[in-house]
């Protein structure tokens, strides 16, 4: 669940995984990116977070593709479309994605 660390925020993912808020819901893993984000799209997994910037990346091509298949929210870390800013966030549902803005955003102005 958590991605390599961003030149521009390089803490944000540890301190987003220590958060209690987040564990209580969302179980923080480190997985290969493709998987996770499968796992998303295939609702074995609520939601994936990672930072940095991932335009054109390998990567994420064919798990933003299968998120965007299976209707998954998925966007950079404001809400924003994937790749207009930093980040990605990925959720099976509104709400949960939602939360994951949120708590990202805490993390991101510490």
């Amino acid at each position: 669940m958590v991605g390599r660390p961003s030149v521009r925020h390089p803490q944000l993912l540890g301190r987003l995984a220590a958060d209690s808020d987040f564990r209580a819901v969302f179980g923080p893993r480190i997985e290969s990116t493709t998987l996770a984000l499968a796992w998303v799209a295939s609702g074995q997994r609520l939601g994936y977070v990672t930072d940095g910037r991932h335009e054109g990346s390998v990567h994420f091509a064919a798990g933003i593709a299968l998120c965007q298949a299976a209707s998954c929210v998925i966007s950079d870390f404001d809400g924003n479309a994937v790749h207009t800013g930093p980040g990605i966030i990925a959720a099976q549902d509104r709400e949960s994605h939602a939360l994951l803005v949120e708590l990202v955003a805490r993390h991101r102005s510490s």
